[in-house]
């Protein structure tokens, strides 16, 4: 694609680039029309989706202008995906002499403004920024990555929350966006960017030849610090052999594998992974690896990344747990007891577990010769926070014990799709249920959610009130909770008049929940005062009015009923106004919020693209039955926009498939270790020196290094007390072989080249082929 610059200088741009990087494009054109705006005197504000508009116009005007995106809306909703939005359009677009352009267009809008009776300019001029109620915002335990009020520090901080490794697409979008919604030019952005890479602030990962990514020196530091921590082998002995066996021998009830994983657990290994894929009865193996510990006169703590889980730990192996970011709080505080060479900690849901904090847990054991045992499952969901902490220690321990034996679900084939999707195959997983016929397609999202609410009330019916609702996005869940809600009022099980209370819904906005007797509702934040931890349940058992407050009596699941006026379910704030309470309702949730949770039924509601951890963790809750119903639309429309015709619907057939495809997505977050050249000296001194790319293939290293990986892997089937996941050798021998296969192509294509090279030079040369 030519393109022309000012002064008559020409230019060509890659279509294919151009292509990957639209939305950076319009981020930047948003930024510099939002910086000229802002140059002349207008005032902007947020209109969401990362998009800004003028301050001051009436958002009656503003709808007058927006007939076409109305249109597309009313047809497919305003949170539909691209594809379904650009069907839309394609179903409501007219012919092409039909729009006015030019002066008639312009004509028509001054008529379509002037029956508004708005005058924008003055609305602008006159605009007077009003104080808004903001949205509530979680403290982190970890102050920003990087300091600074500009749009790149603010992206960049916004990014290594949730990612160790940034690439510089992210960066560079995140950034234009915030220097759009602050009016900042895009050149402010890349003096910026330019000024943190010279600093050393931001370090680059990848040489100039490939694509750039970027971590931050403490991400670095931090993650070598972890995987330092983890490198524990043969330290010393904290459990007695005999108290093992005879806690084994109390616990009749366990498989070998399971007797299995408790001795191996309790080896000479400061840190040990026991990977337990889901229903795979991890929590009877816990609880027989506690008593271990108990006769062996070890202290017990237990850590979790969600107070869910910590409290789960805690309920069924008796020990005392807490949620890391609580612990981290309490341990810099030196509250709570200590840790010494007699403590076994136990780390639960270890793969929700970011980088930074695992590694605190890691170095504090380490210094204090405490033993820590990790559990978790690596194809479930990921950590929320930066980077994947348990993939990089397991890369490191390089060995592990591992159940594979699910127990969970009753019906023999819905186990088997458990076990399938538990070695990473989802898209088998999910086929089972459909051949099954417990996977449905239902056309709009308002007949799909009724579809849910039915499938969830014949459950209800079947197997009593533990039914879950699964999904993807607060929104989803916050519909379905909704509807959920009302079929409860039909059927009688609400009583009395539904009162509006204040509350923080899951979106972390201000809004009103509507609650009777009878409601579930489930606390967002911890309370302290009332023992109420982020994730705790309950039932409301009576609400009664008062001149100034509502006093309401909820029974929490553990069985506790907490009597008080609404506004004190609200944490104390140290500043500010205080908010109402954190409180949604319970009946439906998201992946991350059922994550460790077991219950008789569910129903796994896809409304919008999905991948294959949501889909494991979804259908991996229950022990009797499940189901799927997933918004036919949406999948319509993708299988439509790669068809020749987008027009023609597409057969039931490929819809299905489309679905299966998007179960096959198994993203997985980054390390900074990926990225080293020299991981031992970057294990131990934390310094980054970066992968180089390599010249000539050398089969014979290729080859040698085959047989090194067969000799070790010879070692670990022979030695007997050592479990290591076959997985794990299978990844490495196909990790080799495309290795050797691309290094082979390679030296093919290098041969043939020099080959077409000598062939050309002996050539005689053709007269076109001479310059005249």
């Amino acid at each position: 694609m030519n393109t022309a610059r000012c002064g008559a200088k020409y230019r060509t741009l890659e279509p294919e680039k151009l292509f990957e990087y639209q939305l950076v494009i319009g981020a930047a054109f948003r930024a510099s029309l939002a910086h000229r705006l802002a140059a002349v005197g207008f005032s902007l504000r947020e209109a969401g989706r990362n998009q800004f508009e003028i301050a001051g116009i009436p958002q009656s005007t503003i709808e007058t202008f927006s007939k076409r995106s109305r249109q597309i809306e009313e047809l497919v909703g305003r949170d539909a995906t691209g594809a379904q939005k650009e069907m839309a359009a394609l179903a409501t677009r007219g012919s092409k002499d039909e729009v006015p352009v030019g002066e008639i267009l312009e004509a028509r809008w001054k008529e379509e403004l002037a029956q508004t009776g708005a005058d924008p300019w003055k609305a602008a001029r006159d605009y007077v920024p009003a104080r808004e109620i903001s949205a509530a915002v979680e403290r982190d335990l970890d102050p920003p990555e990087i300091e600074g009020a500009g749009p790149v520090a603010i992206a960049a901080s916004k990014l290594f929350r949730h990612q160790s490794v940034i690439s510089r697409k992210e960066l560079v979008h995140g950034a234009l966006i915030e220097a759009g919604i602050r009016a900042r030019g895009i050149d402010q952005v890349w003096e910026e960017l330019r000024s943190y890479e010279e600093c050393g602030i931001l370090r680059k990962l990848t040489d100039e030849k490939r694509a750039e990514y970027w971590t931050t020196p403490a991400i670095a530091v931090a993650e070598a610090s972890l995987l330092r921590s983890a490198d524990r082998l043969d330290e010393q002995d904290w459990f007695r052999r005999d108290s093992v066996e005879a806690a084994l021998a109390d616990a009749p009830y366990l498989a070998q594998e399971q007797a299995d994983a408790v001795r191996f657990a309790a080896n000479r290994d400061g840190v040990v992974i026991c990977e337990a894929p889901a229903g795979t009865g991890k929590t009877v193996m816990t609880q027989a690896l506690v008593e271990a510990g108990r006769r062996s006169g070890l202290k017990i703590l237990g850590l979790a990344p969600t107070w869910v889980a910590a409290d789960e730990l805690s309920k069924s192996c008796g020990i005392e747990a807490c949620a890391v970011a609580k612990w981290r709080y309490d341990h810099e505080r030196e509250i709570g007891s200590k840790i010494d060479a007699h403590t076994l900690i136990v780390v639960d849901e270890t793969g929700l577990a970011g980088v930074r904090d695992l590694e605190k847990i890691l170095s504090i054991a380490h210094q204090s010769h405490a033993k820590v045992v990790c559990l978790g499952d690596r194809r479930q969901l990921q950590a929320v926070p930066g980077g994947s902490a348990l993939k990089a220690i397991a890369d490191v321990i390089a060995r592990g014990a591992v159940l594979s034996q699910v127990r969970r679900q009753t019906v023999e084939w819905q186990r088997a799709a458990s076990m399938v999707m538990a070695r990473g195959d989802s898209f088998a997983g999910l086929r089972a249920y459909a051949e099954h016929r417990n996977l449905e397609l239902v056309s709009g999202e308002a007949m799909a959610q009724a579809r849910v609410i039915e499938i969830w009330s014949k459950y209800r019916r079947e197997h009593g009130d533990d039914v879950l609702i699964v999904t993807r996005r607060n929104s989803d869940a916050a519909a379905l909770n909704g509807a959920a809600r009302a079929t409860l009022r039909t059927e009688g099980r609400l009583v009395g008049e539904d009162l509006s209370l204040p509350a923080i819904g899951r979106d972390k906005k201000i809004g009103t929940i509507e609650l009777a007797q009878g409601d579930r509702i489930r606390f967002s934040e911890n309370l302290p005062e009332f023992r109420i931890r982020n994730g705790t349940r309950g039932t409301i058992e009576r609400m009664t009015r008062n001149d100034a407050d509502v006093q309401v009596a909820v029974r929490l699941d553990g069985g506790r009923v907490i009597r008080t006026e609404w506004g004190s379910l609200a944490r104390a704030r140290a500043e500010g106004p205080p908010r109402p309470p954190r409180i949604s309702l319970a009946y439906a949730g998201t992946a991350y919020s059922v994550q460790g949770r077991t219950s008789a039924a569910a129903v796994l509601y896809v409304a919008k693209p999905t991948d294959a951890r949501e889909v494991y963790v979804g259908l991996t809750r229950h022990k009797v039955d499940a189901y799927v119903v997933a918004e036919r639309n949406r999948l319509q429309a993708a299988v439509a926009k790669h068809q020749l015709d987008p027009r023609k619907a597409p057969g039931e057939a490929a819809i299905f498939e489309r679905l299966f495809h998007e179960a096959k997505s198994y993203a997985e977050k980054v390390n900074v270790v990926d990225f080293v050249d020299d991981r031992i000296e970057y294990v131990r001194t934390g310094q980054l020196r970066m992968r180089r790319e390599t010249g000539s293939p050398d089969v014979g290293r290729v080859a040698r290094a085959a047989r090194r990986m067969l000799e070790a892997s010879r070692e670990m089937l022979a030695d007997t007390s050592l479990a290591v996941p076959v997985w794990r050798l299978i990844g490495s021998a196909c990790q080799i072989r495309q290795d050797i296969a691309q290094r082979v192509r390679q030296t093919i294509q290098a041969i043939n080249s020099r080959i077409n090279l000598r062939d050309k030079e002996r050539r005689p040369a053709r007269e076109w082929d001479r310059g005249l």
